[in-house]
């Protein structure tokens, strides 16, 4: 005997939205367990990088503001 064919039952909007939600529940609970295993640092340790970012941002911004009075200079000579 023949098999009966099946036919594709067209998805309402109801299973769209149904899945689209269950989509977005999946990610936010895979981005809170991500969040939940991340190591945070203490407040002290937050202070000293933040410390060393400033002392790094102000050391490459004279380097920068020497080279470009350097440049000046040269090319002023030049000119």
């Amino acid at each position: 005997m023949a098999k009966a064919k099946k036919t594709a039952v067209p998805e309402t909007n109801q299973g769209r939205f149904a899945k689209a939600v269950a989509g977005c529940k999946s990610v936010f609970q895979g981005m809170r367990n991500e969040l939940k295993r991340v190591h945070w640092p203490t407040r002290r340790e937050l202070y000293s990088y933040s410390v060393i970012v400033f002392i790094v941002v102000i050391i490459t911004t004279l380097l920068l503001w020497l080279f470009d009075l350097l440049i000046s200079f040269l090319f002023g000579r030049i000119i």
